[in-house]
């Protein structure tokens, strides 16, 4: 029998802890390591959407597994966001490594995070695709709050009459 707590819907504000993990059982990410909660609007597209669509009905204390492939959770990996940059674009003073991520500006100006994929003498292989692509992903989700999200009140300026 279910309590009154309030069950997530598709407008409700959310928290969470949550864990990803890679197809051999390796944790890529853990909320909380960061000792804070996820917070996020259901359909803000702060999370994939097929793992939202398996997070209605559950309440505050519930606990979910869902697995989504890579087209569900962050896409496939696509070789055109892979690019070779020479070394000279980077801080001389900068220690470049496999698998370090970094951030680097798109042409409209926006951060876009890249990963360092392979260093071959004075060329560096960077890939511009989120650093989860291409893997089925294992999500653990503890719900920790759920809330109605509370409309926006227009606010009215009063002037009193002198």
């Amino acid at each position: 029998v279910k309590n009154f707590m309030l069950q997530i819907t598709q407008n409700s504000q959310v928290s969470i802890h949550f864990k990803i993990r890679l197809k051999d059982g390796s944790i890529a990410e853990d909320s909380q390591a960061y000792n804070h909660t996820f917070d996020f609007k259901m359909g803000d597209a702060s999370l994939p959407s097929k793992l939202e669509a398996q997070l209605l009905g559950l309440q505050k204390g519930d606990h979910k597994k869902v697995m989504l492939m890579s087209e569900d959770a962050f896409g496939d990996s696509h070789p055109a966001l892979i690019f070779n940059m020479p070394r000279d674009k980077f801080d001389p003073e900068l220690v470049l490594e496999e698998g370090l991520i970094m951030g680097f500006s798109n042409p409209a100006g926006q951060d876009q995070p890249g990963v360092i994929r392979e260093i071959n003498g004075d060329d560096v292989k960077v890939d511009f695709n989120h650093p989860l692509a291409g893997h089925v992903l294992m999500f653990e989700v503890d719900v920790m709050n759920v809330s109605d999200v509370a409309p926006v009140l227009e606010t009215v300026e009063t002037v009193d009459a002198v």
